[in-house]
């Protein structure tokens, strides 16, 4: 790591919780406003990703267990055997130790400016079918590593391709999609909608800050009703709306950043414990 020169990273090691939920994509934005005001009142800094098959929050490995225990008070639900696998257990007792550590921390109030743009591609979620893996993975590897190859336009693309155990998936546009056969992907076929992508650049400050998915996903999806994907990445967070809702959810997001800013304004950067 030390000799790439351009390659920011954590110091602190991410582990992944995965969320099942029966309403599938058309209740992501409530599960995703639902899931981060918990977690942002408790001041826990995290990352959130929507799939095709499901969807990751990603904790820091030293307050998974805390995280865990104030889900489970607010009434999630958890699989047993994996928290037994993975945790060891009730974490009850490393909350109450993390609690007392953070009531008595002070946390800092940083106010930045964040520049929000709309990206002019419109984008499906989709899966990609395992089984015709060797057909699509020279694909794949030149949109990610080559996309000179795939498009002119590069600077303006949008592609993410998440991979675990229970799936692949992929959010790109129409131009990148036409690109792998029919049988490679998984889509609803009754439901024709394109996202359109408000990007909020956040310069890196991310990983600590607290509340930013909880701020953003909160007035779309529980104030406003409109239903969103959403993105994490390292330097921006990744809004994804239908297009239909485009126009309402800027405005819900500001005009000129404005009420962007002042929802992050209040945002703390997470305790160290």
């Amino acid at each position: 790591m030390s000799q790439c020169e351009d390659v920011r990273f954590s110091n602190d090691t991410y582990r992944v919780l995965q969320v099942d939920d029966e309403g599938g994509q058309d209740s992501s934005g409530k599960r995703i406003s639902d899931l981060s005001g918990p977690l942002a009142q408790d001041k826990f800094s995290i990352f959130y990703m929507s799939t095709y098959q499901t969807d990751f929050v990603l904790i820091k490995d030293r307050r998974l267990k805390e995280a865990v225990q104030l889900l489970q008070q607010k009434g999630f639900e958890f699989d047993l055997d994996s928290v037994e696998q993975f945790l060891g257990g009730s974490p009850s007792s490393i909350h109450q130790v993390d609690q007392a550590v953070r009531n008595t921390s002070q946390p800092i109030v940083v106010k930045e400016n964040f520049e929000r743009s709309v990206l002019s591609d419109k984008l499906q979620c989709v899966g990609l079918n395992p089984h015709y893996r060797s057909e699509w993975a020279m694909t794949v590897l030149k949109i990610l590593s080559y996309p000179e190859l795939i498009s002119s336009d590069i600077d303006k693309r949008f592609f993410s391709y998440t991979a675990t155990s229970d799936g692949i998936s992929l959010i790109a546009n129409q131009h990148i999609l036409d690109l792998f056969e029919p049988e490679a992907i998984f889509r609803d076929e009754e439901s024709q909608q394109t996202f359109r992508v408000i990007q909020v650049n956040l310069a890196g400050s991310n990983l600590e800050r607290c509340g930013i998915v909880w701020s953003i996903s909160h007035p779309l999806a529980t104030e406003a009703h409109i239903n969103l994907l959403y993105l994490s990445t390292f330097k921006s967070a990744n809004v994804l709306v239908s297009s239909e809702d485009l126009g309402k959810a800027e405005e819900i997001l500001a005009d000129d950043l404005e009420n962007i800013k002042g929802m992050l304004a209040e945002v703390v950067l997470e305790p160290s414990l």
